[in-house]
């Protein structure tokens, strides 16, 4: 599903990709969510998306890897998994376009070993890292961790589940659950970004009368891993 939000602030463009992931954190399959996320994006070193950004010169002088984040949004029984990804308005297109491709190929293809053994190094070691940071990021991440798992030490059975994670779980999860080559789209920008990614001025929406509020996503969305104040 392809979404467009026109919006007339010409200095902000997002492209955003995700699905609703029947996982939420109180469940062993949650650890199979955190690391097939840290193999496309959240990896330092590996990251799938990063990796194809560096490759491309046209994408590595206009996009940053490190301005892709990722969001975890607990609703109800689902996490709502997505990349969340500022660009400048002459590049949507091909962004959009690279980051499904990367998405269905994942799908299709799932993890190698060595990804595999290093998104499960790098998650042991930063989910305490990240998460723990200081007294108040502490108490936070136990309280969550306390009420999401219905009283039970949540943080520590998190760490068991990354632990004790299989590959062939792994890419069992993420293509009978996560089914990255099924995520929805949706780019906010204005009118004439609309219609470079959708091809035509009958596809475009109408520009808004009045400028639309733009909240920063990251204001208002917590970022996987990443203690929120």
């Amino acid at each position: 599903m392809k979404t467009s939000i026109p919006i007339k602030d010409r200095a902000r463009t997002f492209v955003t990709i995700g699905r609703l992931v029947n996982t939420p954190a109180d469940t062993a399959n949650y650890a199979y969510l955190l690391m097939a996320d840290c193999i496309l994006n959240n990896h330092p070193i590996f990251s799938r998306l990063a990796q194809r950004v560096g490759s491309d010169p046209s994408l590595a002088d206009n996009l940053s890897p490190d301005a892709v984040e990722t969001k975890f949004v607990p609703l109800g029984n689902t996490i709502a998994w997505a990349l969340n990804i500022p660009v400048e308005p002459n590049i949507v297109p091909t962004v959009a376009t690279i980051v499904q491709s990367e998405l269905r190929k994942f799908a299709r293809t799932g993890t190698t070993p060595e990804e595999f053994a290093e998104a499960k190094r790098f998650l042991v070691n930063a989910v305490p890292v990240r998460q723990f940071s200081t007294a108040t990021d502490a108490a936070k991440t136990i309280l969550e961790c306390y009420l999401q798992s219905g009283g039970h030490d949540g943080f520590n059975e998190q760490l068991a589940n990354l632990r004790a994670a299989k590959l062939d779980n792994l890419n069992k999860f993420v293509r009978s659950d996560l089914k990255p080559d099924q995520s929805s789209l949706v780019i906010a920008g204005t009118t004439s970004t609309m219609k470079r990614v959708h091809g035509g001025k009958g596809a475009a929406a109408a520009e808004p009368k009045e400028p639309l509020p733009v909240k920063d996503p990251a204001d208002s969305v917590p970022s996987a891993l990443s203690p929120q104040n």
